[in-house]
């Protein structure tokens, strides 16, 4: 329904006069997930039908627009009051709040202070797009997407060091 109304054109079109540059699109994905937000699934699924032709002209990869929705949409569903993870999170909160003589949306809004991975992820994509950083695999894919195809050395072994294991593993 979503594929074969003509929204889509018309959000495709209003994106394509909107978008300068690949930073600028990769903004506006970002932002859309902010729009599309009352559902983490419904919002990814509308956002690869409004964007998925416009991908491959602006040189980004697929990779990294699954990265870009995926840490954005979800994430400001998780936030939102007015979504299906805010109606959740309220229904699971009911029973404390009862006992404590307040109501759910009290408690929700109170703990949003401690939902650290939806705001490091939101903030850590804006920043990603924001300084046009791309490695590992997303960066092989985006170069693949541009033409610019960077051949590795057969036996190259990657650099690992303590202190290189000790750091990924304190982020990750």
């Amino acid at each position: 329904i979503i594929i074969k109304s003509n929204v889509i054109s018309t959000f495709k079109n209003i994106l394509k006069s909107l978008a300068k540059n690949k930073k600028n699109l990769e903004k506006l994905i970002i932002k859309s997930g902010w729009i599309f937000f009352i559902d983490d699934y419904l919002s990814i699924l509308s956002l690869k039908s409004l964007y998925s032709s416009l991908l491959k002209n602006y040189g980004i990869a697929k990779e990294k627009f699954s990265y870009l929705t995926t840490s954005t949409t979800p994430a400001i569903t998780t936030l939102s009051i007015i979504s299906s993870w805010g109606a959740f999170f309220m229904g699971a909160l009911s029973e404390i709040s009862h006992q404590y003589g307040t109501n759910p949306l009290y408690f929700y809004i109170h703990s949003l202070c401690f939902a650290f991975y939806p705001i490091i992820s939101i903030f850590t994509s804006w920043y990603i797009v924001d300084n046009q950083i791309s490695f590992g695999p997303i960066q092989k894919h985006e170069n693949e997407s541009t033409g610019d195809i960077i051949v590795e050395a057969e036996n190259k072994q990657p650099k690992w060091s303590l202190s290189k294991i000790a750091l990924d593993i304190i982020l990750f």
